[in-house]
């Protein structure tokens, strides 16, 4: 294999621009190819009353994978921001509003967590809590050979010890039902809304989410259209080939090549993130990763928000930071309500579940523990194609979607440069 391979990414969301950032600062030829007209997926800029804005939600917990594709890129997060004028900082609190009028605002940390719940609900409730959040400390370090950090390759990674700890008979309806608190389960059941899916077909340990925020706390980072343009320039800078605006109609196997209506790309390695109906119905073979394409087929496609962006009526000022309020509705999919300082105003976006619809490009919805393996394997059994993005079997959100970037970038590596591994996360 030459010393310096190229490599076609298909798809420049997240995943797409992490594996790209990745492999072409370990000197690989890199063509990122987008069928719209920017990169950055559900990120990308678009106009609001002669603004740019972006639909992301501006908190996020568990930020070391991006503090990571952006060092793997070649600056750290600190040093790129510094540059901007933005910041990675601390987030406020979200604030949960009840159907029955009360709220609650849940601090990050373990003994404010506890001495909130303490006061507003007693203290039984509040050690309930506090041992369930502990619990989720094991599922979190089980977890991560599982898709965070190495990938999950096979049924033989979640034997019987491991399926007990993650509770896989079980949902976040079950774990809900344990706790028993008509506020506090509804919490844990309305975890299950923004990875696209239902409280009744998601295992309970994608609670896992409480442990991550009381963990590694929860942070904004300015815009998500600042954080792409400033990944943009990191692809640049290493001289990523981003060819926006390009169609993907086909991957041919032997020999590897991805067709666009622009022409061909020969590569010795694809990393796709497209939708896996996409890649399995429309690009590859028919005789191509037959049991993945069986597998893929039986996936329930993630509900999306129906998301509405306007204006609030108050100015921002320069302490206004992002804000997070989450109105759980018994009975029904919750309203998360964002508020972001935005030239000078106050961006408000509110991500309505209830009148979601199912997008096949969001990624899986979780239907049951099974339905984890039924998602693309991060490296096929079609020779130098591997796989990251929303559907793959890290996850469906953003810093999930980055580590699956992550991993095929491993992975292509491993293939293409087996002397040069790339430095783990």
């Amino acid at each position: 294999m030459p010393e310096s391979a190229a490599v076609v990414v298909i798809g420049a969301g997240l995943a797409g621009i992490a594996a790209a950032a990745r492999l072409a600062k370990a000197g690989h030829h890199v063509t990122l190819v987008e069928e719209a007209d920017r990169i950055g997926g559900a990120w990308k800029q678009s106009d609001l009353d002669g603004v740019g804005v972006d639909t992301a939600a501006p908190i996020f917990s568990f930020p070391a994978p991006w503090r990571d594709l952006f060092r793997k890129s070649g600056r750290d997060l600190a040093t790129e921001f510094a540059r901007s004028g933005d910041d990675l900082v601390p987030a406020f609190p979200a604030r949960h509003v009840f159907e029955d009028g009360t709220e609650l605002i849940l601090p990050d940390s373990r003994g404010d967590q506890d001495a909130i719940i303490a006061e507003r609900f007693g203290r039984p409730v509040a050690d309930r809590w506090r041992d369930l959040v502990d619990g989720l400390g094991e599922v979190w370090q089980i977890l991560r050979p599982l898709g965070v950090e190495t990938e999950l390759t096979s049924r033989k990674q979640l034997n019987r010890a491991v399926r007990k700890a993650l509770r896989s008979r079980e949902t976040l309806v079950d774990l809900a039902r344990d706790l028993d608190h008509p506020q506090l389960s509804t919490v844990i059941t309305d975890l299950a809304y923004p990875t696209g899916s239902r409280p009744e077909t998601t295992p309970a340990f994608v609670a896992v989410q409480l442990y991550l925020d009381r963990t590694f706390g929860r942070w904004t980072a300015g815009s998500g259209a600042a954080m792409i343009n400033s990944l943009r320039q990191r692809l640049e800078l290493r001289r990523v080939r981003i060819s926006t605006s390009t169609r993907v109609t086909g991957i041919d196997t032997d020999p590897l090549i991805v067709t666009t209506d622009h022409g061909p790309l020969p590569a010795a390695a694809v990393i796709a993130t497209c939708d896996a109906p996409q890649l399995y119905r429309d690009l590859l073979p028919s005789d191509a990763a037959r049991a993945e394409r069986r597998r893929a087929g039986r996936l329930v496609p993630a509900l999306v928000p129906a998301i509405g962006l306007s204006w609030a009526s108050e100015p921002s000022t320069p302490e206004d930071g992002p804000t997070e309020t989450v109105r759980h509705r018994r009975g029904s999919a919750p309203v998360i309500d964002y508020t972001r300082p935005t030239a000078g105003r106050t961006l408000q976006i509110a991500y309505d579940f209830a009148a979601g619809r199912a997008d096949p490009a969001a990624g899986p919805a979780w239907n049951g523990f099974g339905s984890w393996l039924d998602r693309p394997p991060t490296t096929s059994v079609v020779p130098g194609l591997f796989i990251a993005g929303s559907f793959s079997r890290s996850g469906t959100g953003p810093s999930q979607q980055i580590l699956s970037g992550a991993l095929a970038a491993y992975a292509a590596q491993r293939l293409i440069a087996p002397d040069r591994p790339l430095e783990p996360r």
